[in-house]
């Protein structure tokens, strides 16, 4: 990862966020939930999901309340993270697991699949594109056929004009940090040059699901 992001692999920088989401009472974005009804399986499915980046586990709770009998691999590189992401999780038990994972490296054995779900939330937008499309190729791999990426996470504007509309428009201070993952140290990517990566990668049914200004939620289906 790029310099700005190797700020993750510390526990300091993992703490004083936590403590940050503490203090703010912090609650799973709504879109969560929206992601959880985009998967197209009954609750009582005995599925299994891996959550990149998983941090301290929103994500993956949501998905393990939602299905029951489902199972959760979650991939994070910082340990602080993983540390809380299990306090978090712990009452599911043995349904949730933790595994390290830099999402610009290799992946754990533990993760080799096969997944009926792939899940992510605002974690691969710090990935160069030509990371962005390795770690694509990688999730389609271990997707069972039928198997669904999902993704939240911060996208590029596709000019200069409609950054600075994103900016002004999210100038009253409520919603995700617009300014900041849209200037040029960060590695957001266009949302229609990720839709054709997806594609590129072999997806199918690849759709943008839910789109605010500079946040988006979409994926795609290996067939």
């Amino acid at each position: 990862m790029a310099e700005q992001e190797n700020r993750w692999l510390t526990e300091e920088h993992a703490r004083d966020w936590l403590a940050r989401q503490s203090e703010s009472g912090e609650r799973p974005p709504e879109q969560f939930d929206l992601l959880a009804r985009l998967l197209p399986f009954e609750e009582s499915a005995e599925i299994a999901f891996a959550d990149l980046g998983a941090g301290h586990g929103t994500l993956a709770e949501v998905l393990l309340d939602r299905f029951p009998r489902s199972r959760a691999l979650c991939l994070d590189v910082n340990p602080a993270m993983m540390e809380a992401g299990r306090a978090r999780l712990a009452r599911f038990g043995d349904r949730a697991r933790f595994a390290e994972m830099d999402l610009g490296g290799a992946w754990p054995a533990e993760a080799s699949g096969p997944f009926d779900a792939v899940v992510s939330s605002r974690a691969i937008h710090h990935l160069g594109d030509g990371g962005k499309r390795a770690l694509f190729a990688g999730i389609l791999a271990r997707l069972r056929p039928g198997g669904w990426l999902l993704n939240f996470d911060y996208v590029r504007a596709p000019s200069d004009t409609l950054r600075d509309v994103y900016v002004r428009a999210q100038g009253d201070g409520h919603g995700p940090p617009t300014d900041h993952h849209q200037g040029h140290h960060s590695h957001t990517s266009p949302l229609d040059g990720q839709l054709r990566e997806l594609e590129a990668a072999g997806f199918e049914d690849v759709d943008t699901f839910w789109k605010h200004l500079a946040t988006a939620l979409y994926g795609g289906r290996r067939p």
